[in-house]
């Protein structure tokens, strides 16, 4: 990974992570997004010249419920996405936030 595509990486997931309503947070995780399950952490992973997979890491506030309906794990909350192609991983990502958010705005109904 080079870092000109890491900072595009990183500019096209903030720009989907604003358009999906997400909160920016201080601490580990930058973002949270609230969910019908809880909240969804989020943070991108960090440029290294030596590693060559982008990253993104999300953690379920309540894992047991969130495992219910996400292929997340169930007993720490985590589900990462990550690639050696960043168009990979964020196609992945999208697809999956925006499973999220149906699933919300169906028990809004």
């Amino acid at each position: 990974m080079n870092k000109r595509d890491h900072k595009i990486f990183q500019r096209e997931v903030i720009k989907f992570l604003k358009s999906v309503n997400t909160k920016e947070v201080n601490g580990i995780y930058k973002y949270e997004l609230e969910t019908k399950v809880g909240k969804l952490s989020i943070s991108l992973g960090e440029h290294y010249p030596f590693s060559k997979m982008y990253w993104i890491y999300t953690r379920f506030e309540n894992p047991v419920t969130a495992s219910k309906y996400f292929n997340c794990d169930k007993y720490n909350g985590k589900w990462n996405f990550y690639s050696y192609d960043y168009k990979d991983v964020l196609e992945t990502f999208k697809d999956n936030i925006e499973e999220v958010i149906s699933l919300s705005k169906e028990n809004q109904k």
